[in-house]
């Protein structure tokens, strides 16, 4: 795998925006997917083709400011999740938003894992895995230690190695260091 770097991204799986929608648009009809792999394959969106993601209609159906913890009806099912304190500041128990869904093939590419430290001075976390910790850059400012995570795995191609660390796969002759 000369030149590749696999590349762990932590992914939140579920409700990564809302957007409130005002009365005029309350009686729009929404379409309920979107597929994430338009023009380019899925890397630009930072997806794979196992992922999808959708924007659904739903309303709030209760809000803990103090938490963060939102209860959304979404036809009938009830979706709940946890935000920022400060992102459900204003939402209220009746308003109609737009939630973007992402759905990750957890067949595919992903560790599970659980914070184990937050450096917010350094921008680092580290995360239990099953097969050892991992520390990796975040600028992520709402994962504490405890919440679990999913570590969405891909691999990019960073072109030939730099510096003498990598081996050569190149054939030719053999330094003789003694000249």
């Amino acid at each position: 795998m000369k030149g590749l770097l696999a590349a762990g991204a932590i992914a939140l799986v579920m409700l990564t925006s809302v957007g409130s929608v005002g009365a005029a648009a309350e009686g729009a009809s929404m379409p309920l997917a979107q597929r994430s792999r338009g023009g380019g394959g899925g890397r630009r969106g930072g997806g794979t083709e196992a992922d999808a993601r959708s924007l659904v209609r739903g309303r709030i159906v209760s809000v803990d400011a103090a938490t963060g913890r939102v209860a959304f009806d979404v036809d009938g099912t009830i979706l709940e999740s946890t935000f920022p304190p400060a992102r459900v500041n204003g939402m209220k128990p009746g308003d109609v938003v737009f939630i973007t869904v992402n759905l990750i093939d957890t067949r595919l590419a992903v560790v599970m894992g659980s914070v184990t430290a937050v450096d917010p001075q350094k921008g680092t976390l580290t995360v239990a895995t099953p097969r050892g910790n991992l520390t990796v850059t975040s600028s992520v400012t709402t994962i504490q230690p405890g919440d679990t995570v999913i570590l969405k795995l891909d691999v990019v191609d960073l072109g030939p190695p730099l510096g003498p660390s990598a081996p050569s796969t190149e054939r030719g002759p053999t330094p003789n260091p003694a000249r």
